[in-house]
């Protein structure tokens, strides 16, 4: 059995794009997934599945959350092997202490370079670009308040 973690952009920001939770579960079992779970109202799904997904896999459910539920959300797909990598490869974890409070972020493409602000701008909070590639051609940042500060989405392990 393979597990795989579906991060779906913009699900359940404010009023906009709003789907139940139980209804984005039906979908994803209804694809013939198993164990599906999905974590608090954040559109994130974690699931089995008996085959290895493919190229076209985050397309398919794409299709199938915009047929049952008319949100459109684009799927990042990661198995369960890479977001472990991701979770490791996080530079903030040493200074991210509440798990509540530090989140990560993933884009599908990178600018040929990046120049961070300057920390002084966003004390306390700090700010990263982690050095994972995902196969689907992510990448990750990492940003956590120094100490206290606003809380975002928790980037925990399974």
């Amino acid at each position: 059995m393979h597990q795989y973690i579906a991060l779906l952009r913009g699900i359940n920001l404010g009023r906009a794009k709003a789907v139940s939770m139980a209804e984005l579960a039906s979908v994803f079992s209804e694809l013939g997934y198993t164990d599906v779970t999905t974590v608090l109202r954040s559109g994130n799904v974690v699931f089995g599945s008996r085959t290895v997904a493919s190229a076209d896999t985050s397309a398919h459910m794409e299709a199938a959350v915009l047929a049952a539920t008319g949100v459109h959300s684009s799927v990042l797909l990661l198995d369960s092997a890479e977001y472990l990598t991701i979770l490791d490869a996080n530079p903030l974890t040493a200074e991210a202490t509440d798990g509540s409070k530090s989140f990560v972020t993933f884009v599908t493409s990178m600018p040929a370079s990046l120049e961070l602000p300057d920390a002084s701008t966003l004390a306390p909070e700090l700010l990263a670009v982690g050095p994972v590639r995902c196969t689907s051609g992510c990448r990750m940042a990492a940003s956590t308040p120094a100490s206290g500060g606003h809380s975002g989405s928790s980037s925990t392990r399974p």
